[in-house]
């Protein structure tokens, strides 16, 4: 897994050997399963994520309760950061 993530790494533009080290040092890798929230709305996290294997669906629900699909994203690719997905640290997107 250590090589499958420096190769990631690179790959978003992370060449430096201490950039890779310390990522890899702080990271938390973390498999979800299909159909698990990552993040809720309303809810509070403030981490960020790199999606390194599989397909992730963001959506919100509707007032009538239904999920409107908002994104998608693909291996390998950045999840929109904290910042742009929360208001007052809260999570705007499922």
């Amino acid at each position: 897994m250590k090589d499958f993530l420096e190769k990631t790494l690179g790959d978003f533009n992370i060449k430096t050997t201490a950039s890779k080290k310390l990522f890899v040092e702080k990271a938390v890798i973390k498999e979800f399963q299909k159909n698990q929230l990552i993040f809720e709305a309303g809810k509070k996290c403030e981490f960020e994520y790199f999606l390194l294997k599989g397909v992730l669906h963001r959506y919100n629900i509707s007032d009538k309760g239904h999920n409107v699909t908002t994104g998608f994203y693909i291996a390998a690719s950045v999840i929109t950061p904290h910042i742009a997905r929360t208001n007052n640290n809260k999570n705007i997107f499922n």
